[in-house]
């Protein structure tokens, strides 16, 4: 770094890259330290400056040194907004929102997130999802909306879970484990705090320095409250070491009181009520307030007792929270109807898509049995030919190579009938096991027209003859016709069709009717 800097090098896009993996691998300093030697006007492309500008403000932001314009990182959002690059918009829309979570602008923080969160929907990427719903997760946890601060931290651990990544792990835990604290089910704050004791170390040396003790008095106070008093006293000493504040002490206070030891709990009280880290004091002034009147020291007790008049829950921000919450599903209502409007147009492009492709196939369909027919009517005629000359062969008794005439004859129809047609093939079977003393019992209607073609193909007269005297509506009926033309009587069609005498007669008076017609 130092030989790049000396020798005053122009960046490239290949040591953007470097600097985005030394990022990933939470080497955090380092990354801020190279990437602030350089300049945006150091590249040429604009790509190259959007990338710069994006891990400028990444590095700023995960090394502490809070940028004090949201100059580059706007500029790296209008870049990535007109290319369409879906991840690296949402990753300037979620460090620009830690700009703004920096400033404790709430409102512009939400905004920013939902917008975060409508790109990262549209990514495949696991750690940007991890990312955007723990943002969330945060933001909803300072404004006091902490089932939202649930739902969102447990898509998130999913996610890191997924990454892999155990200082983000570890966090996620702790953070569902407030989430649950700050809702008083402190069973289950315990039991996600247990989840995070194995990734502590790995959140102490990713933080380093900024590593917050809030992590170990959090730890505390989640056993204290189910009452595991040793192991909380334990964490609460750790935090404490690292730095002094009211809220470790606070804990620390409650758990000698629970061992009956006021005279020292009121001690760590006093010691909480006089670190200035803007952590609420009235449950500490009140229960010095208490220690006070108890032991009849009335000037302490109205000392405190005018402090805690002065001190008042800011209906400002109670207002603001609620305001949050309304925002955040007014923009998820907001996003909702518009995936509707966009489904509504993807749908009817689609179903008219669809009804192009039906229209389109019915009429291939149609085409397509108009062809088979004319290929089937061709092949009929052929073969009814082949059958008649076949009859004239036979009355040439005289003629030595008869015989052969007509085998070769019958060949060209099996070939026909089994290689060429497979709706003949299936007549000629059906016609053969009719002739053989079959019935038409499981017939289907198919199984009449395919009977019929085979006939037709090698009896065209004889169809021809029933076609021109009854006109025949359905297959059903031109089967039954066949069946006499084939010299069948009435006893063998009430066998062969499984009907009554009664119904042969309703069926000859129809047949004779639609004739008439």
């Amino acid at each position: 770094m130092a030989l790049l800097i000396g020798c005053g090098g122009k960046p490239t896009a290949q040591e953007l890259a470097e600097i985005d993996s030394l990022l990933w691998a939470e080497k955090n300093d380092s990354a801020y330290q190279i990437i602030s030697s350089y300049d945006a006007a150091s590249f040429k492309k604009e790509a190259d400056r959007a990338y710069y500008n994006l891990l400028m403000t990444h590095a700023a932001v995960v090394s502490y040194h809070w940028p004090t314009s949201d100059s580059l990182i706007n500029e790296a959002i209008r870049y990535y907004k007109r290319t369409g690059d879906k991840e690296r918009l949402t990753d300037s829309y979620y460090y620009l929102a830690n700009q703004y979570m920096h400033q404790e602008d709430w409102q512009k923080s939400i905004e920013t997130l939902k917008l975060a969160e409508e790109q990262v929907e549209q990514t495949g990427s696991d750690w940007l999802k991890c990312k955007v719903y723990d943002a969330l997760a945060l933001v909803n946890e300072r404004t006091a909306n902490y089932q939202l601060t649930l739902d969102y931290e447990k898509k998130a651990l999913g996610y890191a879970l997924r990454v892999g990544r155990r200082s983000t792990i570890g966090y996620a835990y702790s953070e569902i484990a407030q989430a649950f604290a700050f809702m008083e089910q402190v069973d289950s704050a315990a039991y996600y705090t247990d989840q995070m004791i194995p990734y502590l170390d790995d959140l102490i040396r990713v933080e380093g320095e900024n590593f917050s003790p809030i992590f170990l008095s959090n730890i505390g106070y989640n056993y204290m409250s189910v009452g595991r008093y040793e192991e909380a006293e334990d964490y609460l000493a750790q935090s404490l070491k690292i730095k002094e504040t009211a809220v470790a002490y606070e804990d620390l206070a409650w758990i000698y009181h629970k061992k009956g030891d006021e005279e020292y709990a009121n001690l760590l009280r006093l010691k909480a009520n006089a670190i200035n880290d803007n952590w609420p004091k009235h449950k500490i002034l009140y229960h010095l307030l208490q220690y006070d009147i108890e032991h009849q020291n009335l000037e302490g007790a109205q000392e405190k007792l005018k402090r805690m008049m002065t001190i008042s829950d800011s209906l400002h921000k109670v207002q603001m929270d609620r305001t949050i919450l309304e925002y955040q599903h007014r923009f998820d209502e907001q996003a909702a109807q518009e995936a509707h409007r966009r489904w509504q147009t993807w749908a009817g492009t689609a179903l008219g898509s669809l009804l192009f492709i039906i229209v389109l196939l019915m009429v291939y369909m149609r085409y397509r049995r108009a062809k088979e027919r004319l290929v089937l009517t061709e092949q009929q005629m052929l073969i009814s030919s082949y059958v008649n000359e076949i009859a004239q062969l036979k009355s040439q008794q005289n003629d030595t190579d008869v015989a052969g005439q007509i085998e070769e004859l019958n060949g060209k129809i099996r070939e026909l009938v089994e290689r060429e047609s497979p709706s003949l093939l299936k007549g000629k079977l059906l016609y053969e096991d009719i002739k053989n003393g079959g019935t038409t019992s499981g017939w289907s209607n198919d199984d009449y027209k395919c009977f019929i073609d085979y006939y037709k193909a090698i009896d065209f007269a004889a169809y021809n003859r029933i076609q021109k005297k009854y006109q025949p509506k359905t297959a059903h009926n031109t089967f039954f016709l066949i069946l006499y033309e084939m010299g069948l009587d009435d006893k063998d069609v009430r066998r062969i069709m499984g009907v009554t005498q009664e119904a042969i007669r309703s069926t000859r008076h129809r047949i004779q009717q639609n004739t008439k017609k």
